[in-house]
């Protein structure tokens, strides 16, 4: 997964884009059923000096792995 970071003068911003199939699902999968609930944000730094950022949203009540075929052929096309 590929993450790009920045800063604009009022807000931060992060983009996530997939470098495989399985991070395009996963990635598909997190669109379809996320919410904007933000369950958990936190940023720490440790004695070895890894820099980490975690953040946990809430998923919808209805969620699930299956994505819907929006191109379905139309009966009698």
């Amino acid at each position: 997964m590929k993450v790009t970071t920045q800063e604009f003068g009022g807000c931060f911003s992060i983009e996530l884009q997939a470098e495989n199939l399985e991070e395009a699902a996963l990635l598909t999968r997190f669109g379809m059923n996320a919410t904007r609930q933000l369950n958990h944000f936190s940023a720490s730094a440790d004695e070895k000096g890894k820099f980490s950022l975690h953040a946990v949203f809430a998923k919808g009540k209805n969620a699930g792995n299956d994505i819907p075929n929006r191109y379905r052929k139309r009966e009698g096309a």
